[in-house]
């Protein structure tokens, strides 16, 4: 708890008076809770069985295909102890079973995670990811709720030397998806967005929207941070993307 208020008054202190950037494709660097924020967003247009039994998925449209850096790796497990929701079954008492949602990259049917009733509807059986009947009024579909992102080897201090012109963000909130079969999503950033220039945060800018395709934004990834965090249903590293693009400045 001290280390977090400690960030969040150092963040509120280094905001005072943002500027004004031109919206565009930047550099970025995501905090794990901005990281956090884009998977579990992935997770529900696009690992659960409902959208793609519903032909909406981009895994329907992009399996056995690298479409991500090859780099990130991703798994949902809810038995690993990295995990917040440990659990040894599901809603339906079946046991849960641990899924390789990306490997090197690449997605594959292997990906989609089932409850009883959408395994069914294929001659499946259920991977364990139902939710308890008192909560479907908020989860309705099957979705991996234990998602797991391997680290990589950088600190989020090395990735700031890295990068010449970028932008830090520290939270995106307001996400909702645009087109979900190319994860087109679109959102604000929060609570700590500042500028990167020659290798150093220099000044607080006004937060921004984005709109873009998370295919296209995590194709291209030269660092994964080597510390994970606990971030809801996530445990994500840190990570530099070469490119997102922003589309709007926000009123403050």
């Amino acid at each position: 708890p001290t280390a977090l208020a400690e960030d969040a008054a150092e963040k509120s202190i280094r905001s005072v008076k943002p500027i004004k950037v031109q919206p565009r494709e930047y550099e970025v660097i995501l905090s794990p809770l901005a990281v956090g924020t884009i998977f579990s967003y992935l997770g529900y247009i696009g690992f659960s069985a409902v959208p793609y039994q519903n032909g909406v998925s981009f895994v329907n449209y992009f399996k056995n295909q690298q479409v991500f850096d090859s780099k990130i790796n991703a798994k949902d497990d809810a038995k690993d102890p990295r995990t917040l929701f440990m659990t040894p079954i599901d809603g339906e008492g079946v046991p849960k079973k641990a899924l390789n949602l990306i490997k090197n990259g690449i997605v594959s049917e292997d990906s989609i995670c089932y409850d009883s009733l959408r395994a069914g509807k294929e001659n499946k059986k259920s991977t364990g990811h139902s939710f308890p009947p008192l909560t479907r009024e908020l989860f309705d579909q099957p979705i991996p709720f234990n998602i797991i992102v391997e680290p990589g080897d950088s600190t989020i201090e090395e990735m700031i030397r890295e990068t010449k012109h970028g932008i830090f963000i520290t939270y995106l909130h307001y996400v909702n998806p645009v087109e979900p079969t190319k994860v087109i999503l679109t959102g604000l950033t929060r609570d700590g967005t500042f500028l990167i220039e020659n290798g150093e945060i220099t000044k607080p800018i006004v937060n921004m929207r984005f709109t873009d395709s998370m295919l296209s934004a995590l194709k291209d990834v030269p660092l994964i941070g080597k510390n994970v965090e606990i971030v809801e249903e996530t445990t994500v590293p840190p990570m530099k993307l070469n490119k997102l693009r922003f589309v709007g400045i926000s009123a403050y």
